[in-house]
């Protein structure tokens, strides 16, 4: 269990987290929502040990998978290979880099449905960018999994698809994402 005790956080004069408790039961879906500037991507950095509290204390996340609102992808590579440079055998139960790039190819399927996943991330659309990093934090074995702004760029069926594919391959981790509108919690 992920468990927040008394997180505050400023930066220079200004209070972005203000005692914030929290607990977050292993294996659980929990949508952090609020308006743009409201402190969630600056919670869940601190979450994933990316940021310090100013004070309080984190507990609980393990290994994290974390998927920035930037797409952070190399895009003169491709998708498989953009995702092959974060994981490793232990992601795919110690099968060879040839075996490990078929699971690949078939995540980035599910997602990208009929767009050949070996072409350079630079072709890809802002939607479809969004989803390569999706199948990327997914794939990496992790006790906690975050998701920052995940269907952001995303119509709405495109959205659906996207949640069908994290629940389909959540695997049991604690999974936490950002969303600055209702609209993105129907699908998941």
């Amino acid at each position: 269990m992920i468990k927040l005790e008394n997180i505050c956080k400023s930066y220079d004069e200004k209070t972005v987290l203000d005692n914030i408790m929290a607990e977050f039961p292993d294996d659980s879906i929990t949508c952090i929502m609020g308006e743009s500037g409201a402190g969630k991507t600056t919670l869940v950095r601190i979450i994933a040990g990316l940021e310090n509290a100013d004070r309080g204390t984190v507990s609980g996340a393990g290994v994290v998978s974390f998927d920035f609102q930037e797409d952070r992808l190399i895009n003169d590579i491709s998708a498989a290979d953009n995702i092959m440079l974060v994981l490793d055998k232990n992601d795919f139960g110690g099968h060879d880099k040839k075996t490990m790039r078929k699971i690949i190819k078939e995540n980035l399927a599910e997602v990208l449905k009929d767009y050949p996943s070996d072409k350079s991330t630079g072709t890809y659309s802002g939607g479809m960018k969004r989803r390569v990093c999706l199948v990327r934090a997914m794939m990496k074995k992790s006790d906690t999994i975050i998701l920052d702004e995940p269907f952001s760029g995303m119509d709405e069926e495109t959205k659906i698809l996207a949640a069908e594919y994290i629940k389909k391959h959540r695997d049991g981790s604690c999974l936490l994402y950002t969303s600055p509108s209702p609209r993105d919690i129907s699908g998941s």
